[in-house]
């Protein structure tokens, strides 16, 4: 060790020395721990079942912040206090080393000199015996660290001063299968790395044989492309390698060929002064005219509705309890002076769009969209004009698994599968004692109110109520809140057991869907209140939550709050409601309808104008995905007329009908403009290239000879300003994608400039046969 004790002939120990003889050994043996071993590591602690309730841990060492800790003797662990009571739910304990340091050896007998009066004043030494402990120790105490209870198998929390060793799942019938050893943090002998080494060795010797092999390949594949590979096929490689790196993101820069599919604009220079259309799904010609307001009611007095005050079209109906939990002579302080502070996240309602007209005849997500798994689609389809979302872009990548879309010529219908999400996100703070009850939801309902049975209150007392979903923990999830309401104690009700009309009714602004998933709703309460609460087996369907610290929840299965949760009965099943007018100066042509909007299960809702004199579906939601294609010109014509009736026609059951949040919709009727201009980013022409030529293809889709003219310029030189036309007419070639060609364009340049900027000009005489761009590419030919 780095340091030592040292004395001279006739020096004396001093307290200090004696101490260091022990203290240096220690420091040092923990600098060579910290060296060779790290921290959180251990040795031994083999365990085995002892039964179904118990286990059994031989001894072993633990190596916690770089200190020795030993288990000297085999220890039993019980655990029926950790067995679950319900069928089917589960608990994990992790048994950890935890350390404990100096604890004192078994007291022996010392002999000791002290002094004592000699009777003459003065003093003299005799020898007693004492009782003490000769050393201490460094030992191990077996920790239990259990999770909460979950129909999953949900990992505990595990402190980072304790070595975990062993994982013990548990049923109510006790331990599942065997003990599971920790491996991540077992001490490796030199044995177990020399092995683990060797396999290594031997992998790698096995890849450099491989690699060899892959070489000698290449070498062969080399020769035989040399000798047989045409132009043509050259030609298709190297657009699909352009695919390849659009679809990917790469960028073009320093390639002779780029490819631009128009997903997005970010190779489209909309900045210059003679670009026109819109980058969305392809390029698209601008709008001409639009009328773009929120979705509104044509009779916001409509007694088959209510809500309407909070900005939704929600159908009338009765509140009806839908299940309800009396007391059972229990009760239990729902407020208290001992509080916390919880952080809520509001969900709001997801969105469906609605896109209807001739303005949409090629738009397809497989024509665009990178990586399905990277798309942003909320951003991507969702976003309204010129919104920004709270949260950053590529935060939703995640959420492209749950849209759906329904295309036809002329007719897009985007939805989003659950109903709500944080689009929007809005924090809520709730401050109090906080508290929580949960429930499994079987069937899908709308929820518009809660109620508890409270027993007594102080005057001023306040009670927040927030419904949520719940966590993978089977807890209420702060973070998933549907909705919320506060009352006031002069709103109370005192409870009487057994009697529903006396439970105090919490009325959300809204009613809240939820599916058919575990449900609950946490409570916020300043000052005393006293609610009613029931055994466990009164209500088998949900359990009572207790917040510790704001943050975490500790759950009960015996008791539960008294309470009730009422339901939306709808008073009619099939609705048509008035919207305001479709409106345009010159004539609608085209829509686009982007609205919050919940739409259960068995539920629909068709967007419906009036034309000649019937009521005439432009799309129905959901979608029926084998009705035939459908005629975008039968609603709007050729888009003349100035003003629809429109409608919403929901249909749904007793118990679901669909409902549209209006005042955060979008609705824009437009014609579109007879033409565009593509003007790509300024492309780079690879170092040491001699250029001779541009070629240039563009993909048209719906491409009709007779409507449509085309043509295509080469801006290069300084500044981009030296103009250069085709050296010929292009050549038109059909290809298999929504009747679509690829025109394709040849140019002569001069090989003295390295960078060009490719433009495309389409045009129709006629808006009805609406004129795109779906993709351009270029490359450049020495």
């Amino acid at each position: 060790m780095y340091q030592r004790v040292t004395i001279g002939e006739g020096e004396h120990f001093r307290e200090q020395d004696v101490s260091n003889l022990g203290t240096f050994p220690q420091v040092g043996d923990e600098m060579l721990t910290e060296d060779w071993l790290g921290t959180a590591r251990y040795r031994g602690f083999a365990t085995v079942k002892d039964g179904q309730n118990a286990a059994v841990v031989s001894t072993g060492a633990a190596y916690v912040n770089f200190r020795q800790y030993a288990l000297e003797a085999a220890v039993t662990i019980s655990l029926v206090a950790e067995k679950p009571l319900i069928a089917g739910q589960k608990r994990v304990v992790i048994l950890a080393a935890q350390g404990v340091d100096d604890r004192p050896a078994p007291a022996t007998s010392r002999d000791k000199t002290v002094e004592v009066p000699d009777g003459a004043g003065g003093t003299t030494t005799q020898d007693i015996v004492v009782t003490t402990s000769p050393y201490v120790r460094n030992v191990v105490e077996v920790a239990k660290l259990a999770s909460g209870l979950s129909t999953q198998e949900l990992d505990p929390v595990v402190p980072a001063n304790v070595v975990p060793f062993c994982r013990i799942v548990l049923d109510v019938n006790g331990i599942v299968g065997d003990p599971e050893m920790l491996d991540d943090h077992r001490i490796k002998s030199v044995n177990d790395l020399d092995a683990i080494i060797s396999q290594q060795g031997a992998v790698l010797d096995v890849v450099r044989g491989e690699v060899q092999a892959l070489r000698n390949d290449l070498v062969g594949i080399s020769g035989f492309l040399k000798s047989t590979v045409s132009y043509a096929t050259l030609d298709q490689i190297i657009y699909d390698v352009a695919t390849l790196k659009d679809v990917n993101d790469i960028g073009d820069t320093g390639a002779p060929y780029a490819l631009d599919r128009l997903a997005n604009d970010s190779e489209v220079n909309t900045a210059h002064p003679d670009f026109k259309g819109r980058v969305d799904e392809g390029l698209q010609a601008p709008y001409a005219a639009e009328d773009r307001v929120p979705l509104s009611l044509f009779n916001a007095n409509d007694i088959r509705l209510m809500h309407q005050d909070k900005g939704v079209l929600f159908p009338a109906y009765d509140p009806e309890i839908g299940h309800i939990v009396h007391s059972t002579g229990q009760t239990a302080p729902l407020g208290g002076t001992v509080t916390q502070t919880m952080q809520l996240v509001r969900m709001h309602m997801t969105r469906v769009r609605i896109r209807y007209g001739g303005y949409y005849h090629y738009m397809n997500p497989l024509l665009w969209h990178p990586l399905r798994y990277q798309t942003d689609i909320v951003y991507r389809v969702w976003a309204q004009q010129a919104e920004a979302f709270a949260y950053p872009y590529g935060y939703y990548i995640n959420r492209y698994p749950y849209w759906n879309r329904y295309w036809r010529y002329g007719v897009i219908v985007d939805r989003y599968v659950y109903s709500y999400d944080v689009w929007r996100k809005t924090n809520l703070t709730i401050q109090g004692v906080i508290k929580g009850q949960t429930w499994l939801q079987s069937q899908e309902r709308y929820i518009p109110a809660i109620r508890l049975g409270l027993i007594n209150w102080e005057n001023g007392a306040e009670i927040t109520v927030a419904l949520c979903k719940l966590r993978a923990d089977g807890s209420p999830d702060p973070e998933k809140v549907l909705q919320t309401v506060t009352l006031t104690s002069s709103s109370f009700v005192r409870y009487v057991r057994g009697k529903d009309a006396t439970m105090t009714r919490f009325a959300f602004p809204v009613p809240a869907h939820v599916g058919r998933e575990g449900v609950g709703y946490l409570t916020s309460v300043t000052g005393n209140v006293t609610v009613a609460m029931a055994t466990g087996d009164q209500f088998l369907g949900g359990n009572y939550f207790e917040s510790t610290d704001g943050n975490f929840f500790v759950g009960s299965i015996t008791q539960d709050m008294a309470h009730a949760v009422e339901y939306c009965k709808f008073r009619a099943t099939t609705l048509d409601v008035r919207l305001n007018n479709l409106s345009l100066s010159g004539g609608v042509q085209n829509v686009d309808i982007n609205c919050p909007a919940i739409v259960p299960d068995n539920t629909g809702v068709a967007w419906q104008a009036n034309s000649g004199g019937a009521w005439k579906t432009m799309a129905n939601l959901p979608a029926d995905e084998t009705a035939p294609d459908p005629d975008p010109t039968e609603v709007f014509g050729v888009g003349t007329t100035a003003t629809y009736d429109f409608r919403a026609f929901l249909t749904g059951n007793e118990w679901v009908m669909p409902v549209l949040e209006l005042s955060g919709s979008e609705r824009t009727a437009f014609r579109s403009d007879d033409d565009v201009h593509y003007i790509s980013i300024p492309r780079s022409v690879p170092s040491g290239t001699t250029w001779a030529k541009v070629v240039v293809t563009a993909t048209i889709p719906k491409y009709d000879a007779v409507r449509h003219t085309l043509s295509a310029k080469i801006h290069h030189g300084t500044a981009l300003t030296t103009v250069v036309n085709p050296d010929g007419a292009p050549v038109i070639k059909p290809v298999p994608e929504n009747n679509a060609v690829e025109v394709t364009w040849e140019f002569t340049v001069d090989p003295a400039n390295d960078v060009y900027e490719t433009h495309v000009l389409a045009a129709t005489n006629n808006i009805a046969f609406p004129i795109a761009v779906s993709k351009v590419f270029s490359k450049v030919i020495e």
